[in-house]
């Protein structure tokens, strides 16, 4: 008899399905069927946020989205209207580098970096909301329309300080493909504005040397606090009148500090990986060679750097309370001075220097390239690519200590390589439920065709 599916009033007023006939082996290929299906489930959602780089969005530091101004529209509803409003410009300095960005009218709260030069400028500009991106945009280019003013800051009710207006400039060590790290005013800036322009000659001479460069001058308020909570109180006078506008501020610290490796294979120099902490130990292939950068790092509140450096989107750091930010400073210890990483190996101990390298890509049509060692008299006109440690894969199952002397705890680092076999375990964990699913199926649907 053919296994059915019933469905019967039972004595409690609802439904129960009942079987008829011999369905147990069905029940049992239905089990293995779930099974597989959770198994594969579970595996996907660990994927998934490795293999997907969600947009961080932002928790509600007082200000919740509901709390913003209702974006005023058009009839078109899907043109905004823009509106003229005073907007604060920001540039916080993160400890690695500067990030523009600003705070509409509707944000009534800001962040920025402790003991650090922040700048702040305020103007008029056309504001609007786009909803695609869910963020404020500001038409800069076509309205930009600074306002001077002082800077009020209140810590509790006592005003702590007193802010007036300065000149200043970015400057960009690495050139103008960089990163601006350093905020100059004053005699400093003057100073440093002349000595670009009396090596203009000797810059044109040498376009391949990394020249420092600089953007500006601009005109705004430097903002250098200890952590701790704040009021800004921007106060402008205009016919006789004075109108101020209000901010809260909260300047925060780092959670701590360290150094991140830049791992680049010698298969693939684009694609490079990073260890950020001694937890995440690196693994090698059998015979292959590396190239270690070393980076100075700061530990960040994800929430809150979000909320620092997108103060114009009205989700920034929700749902990031718990998560955290490296961020990776411009220049290496090799390529500021440190040029020895230790390496202990099998009770043996020694030492790799840094050395600059020279990537040639492979001429004519064919794809290819090869890493060189860097000689300036071989290669005058061309700098190196990049500067790192060289370091070969040790023998299958020997574990190396990396670090730095004097630096242990920020710099220690555990690398091994796997044994060829080894390389394929993680493999079972994607092979083994899916080989499950399929004889799952394929029985399940002899059963089927064996009912008919």
């Amino acid at each position: 008899m053919k296994n059915i599916f019933i469905q019967e009033l039972n004595h409690r007023g609802h439904i129960e399905p009942l079987v008829r006939g011999h369905g147990g082996r069905r029940t049992f290929f239905n089990s293995v069927k779930l099974c597989a299906l959770c198994g594969l489930f579970l595996i996907l959602t660990l994927l998934v946020p490795f293999a997907v780089h969600a947009d961080p969005s932002v928790r509600d530091s007082g200000l919740s989205i509901t709390s913003l101004k209702e974006p005023a529209r058009s009839a078109d509803d899907t043109v905004p209207k823009a509106e003229r409003q005073i907007v604060f410009g920001v540039s916080p300095f993160d400890g690695a580098k500067y990030v523009s960005s600003f705070l509409p009218e509707a944000r009534k709260d800001m962040l920025l970096s402790a003991d650090a030069d922040n700048t702040i400028t305020v103007l008029l500009s056309d504001v609007y909301y786009w909803p695609i991106t869910a963020e404020y945009r500001a038409d800069f280019q076509g309205v930009h329309i600074p306002l001077a003013g002082k800077l009020l800051v209140y810590k509790e009710k006592e005003l702590y300080r007193t802010l007036e207006q300065v000149d200043y400039i970015y400057v960009y060590p690495q050139g103008p493909s960089g990163e601006a790290t350093q905020v100059l005013s004053g005699d400093e800036m003057t100073r440093f504005i002349k000595e670009v322009e009396g090596s203009r000659d000797e810059r044109i001479a040498n376009p391949n040397r990394i020249w420092a460069s600089f953007q500006g001058p601009f005109r705004g308020f430097i903002v250098n606090l200890p952590a701790g909570n704040y009021r800004l109180v921007f106060s402008v006078e205009n016919e006789g009148k004075t109108f101020d506008m209000e901010k809260k501020l909260r300047v925060f610290s780092p959670l701590g500090t360290g150094t991140a490796y830049q791992i680049i294979p010698d298969e693939k120099w684009t694609v490079s990986s990073d260890s950020e902490t001694s937890q995440q130990r690196i693994y090698l292939k059998p015979e292959s060679i590396i190239y270690l950068k070393l980076f100075p790092t700061l530990l960040y509140s994800k929430a809150d750097y979000e909320r620092m450096t997108s103060p114009h989107r009205p989700s920034a750091g929700m749902g990031l309370e718990n998560s955290s930010l490296w961020v990776h400073k411009e220049i290496s210890l090799e390529e500021s001075g440190q040029n020895s990483l230790s390496i202990e190996a099998a009770g043996q101990s020694g030492s790799v220097k840094a050395r600059a390298f020279l990537v040639r890509q492979t001429e004519g049509s064919a794809l290819g390239y090869t890493i060189l060692d860097y000689d300036p008299a071989k290669f005058p006109d061309t700098p190196p690519t990049f500067t790192a440690y060289r370091l070969p894969a040790p023998p299958p199952g020997v574990g190396v200590t990396l670090k730095i002397p004097g630096m242990e705890k920020e710099t220690l680092r555990y690398l091994r390589c796997l044994e060829s076999r080894a390389l394929y375990f993680p493999l079972l964990a994607f092979i083994f439920p899916a080989v499950v699913l399929l004889a799952a199926f394929i029985t399940g649907t002899v059963e089927k065709r064996k009912m008919k």
